[in-house]
């Protein structure tokens, strides 16, 4: 186990969580494996040899046994069937199995990529062209042009104050920590490296030390272990029976000590969000509700109907905005609002240093980098 002790304390927890799956694998593949069908029959026999012999002590105690394993396995059953169906809403009440199986199926016939557009919008049905396909095209659609000597020098007010950078970048403290892992989903997805957060959740007290010592070290350094960052893109269809690439949304899976950065980054964010966005500007703080601005456009709009006066408006849709975000502009404009430069590395560090894979039927393909989005 020397290793473990080597190398830098992200590499460490990486590579004990790598450890920890192969040995896990190991275990599911040899362990015995007993059918919950089997174990109920077994304790359906055993009940009716008790009938018969109801003085048996031996039989007694192996009927209470089993009734608890049998219980065990019916809830862990459900557990897996509840993480998979994804049924967020339904938190209690009876066992409903059955639903959640029904559930998976509808999802992974909704979810499932039977045929796609090629690039030559020919409709492909092969499944390795349709992996083929969708790693070219998200390999693309993640690729951007350099635009930085379009903006040489931005002149906006400078917004964060010298308090607000000291916010951003005071010493982790492990309650921080500690109240984003502990307030996570734990059904959500796992990232490549096949930990959820449920998993931290239950393990807390023995993992918060090496999870802290990582999550230091990026603030510290601001550097992230590549495999930290390696991400997995599922794709959602939008519409029934989608065909195009360009009808599916990609949600990103990320491992679990990525999302406690970044979301760490996104509360203190929070913490000076009135000094950056204006008093009539109604997203991107909470309590504000975007609506608003919905029922004020209506309101604009049916002024136009009244004579007098040139009327224009104009209604943008942007194609894949976030997924085209030019990243050399976003940090450009931060260091123009007063973000302090270590700061603005370490976002930095965040969206240039992913790499992804595109899953496709349940499986990764593709490996491949970004410089856009």
């Amino acid at each position: 186990m020397q290793h473990f002790r080597d190398g830098t304390a992200q590499f460490r927890m990486v590579h004990k969580l790598k450890q920890l799956k192969r040995t896990l694998r190991g275990w599911v593949k040899t362990r015995p494996r007993t059918s919950l069908a089997d174990k109920e029959a077994e304790l359906r026999d055993t009940q009716v040899a008790l009938q018969a012999d109801i003085l048996n002590e031996e039989l007694a105690a192996k009927e209470k046994i089993l009734i608890e394993e049998v219980s065990i396995m019916r809830l862990q059953e459900e557990i897996s069937a509840a993480q998979r169906a994804k049924c967020t809403w339904l938190k209690d009440g009876d066992r409903c199995t059955k639903f959640f199986y029904d559930v998976i199926h509808i999802r992974q016939h909704r979810n499932s990529i039977p045929r796609l557009l090629n690039a030559e919008r020919r409709l492909v049905g092969d499944p390795v062209e349709i992996q083929e396909e969708a790693v070219r095209f998200y390999t693309d659609l993640y690729q951007q042009t350099d635009y930085t000597s379009t903006f040489p020098a931005l002149v906006t007010k400078r917004l964060v104050s010298p308090h607000g950078n000291s916010l951003l970048l005071a010493p982790v403290r492990m309650e921080e920590v500690e109240d984003i892992v502990m307030k996570a989903n734990p059904n959500k997805a796992p990232g490549p490296d096949g930990f959820s957060s449920g998993f931290f959740m239950r393990h807390w007290g023995m993992l918060k030390a090496p999870v802290l010592a990582a999550v230091q070290e990026f603030f510290a350094e601001g550097r992230l272990l590549k495999e930290m960052n390696h991400t997995f893109l599922t794709l959602v269809p939008k519409k029934e029976g989608a065909t195009s690439l360009a009808d599916f949304r990609p949600i990103a899976c990320c491992n679990f000590l990525y999302k406690i950065i970044t979301h760490l980054m996104c509360r203190r964010m929070e913490g000076i969000m009135q000094e950056l966005v204006s008093q009539n500007q109604a997203a991107f703080i909470k309590g504000r509700s975007i609506a608003e601005h919905s029922l004020l456009a209506h309101e604009m709009v049916r002024e136009f109907s009244k004579p007098g006066g040139m009327k224009a408006c104009v209604k943008l849709d942007l194609r894949k905005a976030y997924d085209t975000v030019n990243r050399d502009f976003l940090c450009h404009l931060m260091l123009a609002m007063g973000f302090d430069e270590r700061w603005v590395a370490r976002v930095r560090e965040c969206i240039c240093s992913p790499t992804f894979s595109v899953l496709i039927q349940g499986t990764p393909h593709g490996y491949f980098r970004s410089n856009g989005g």
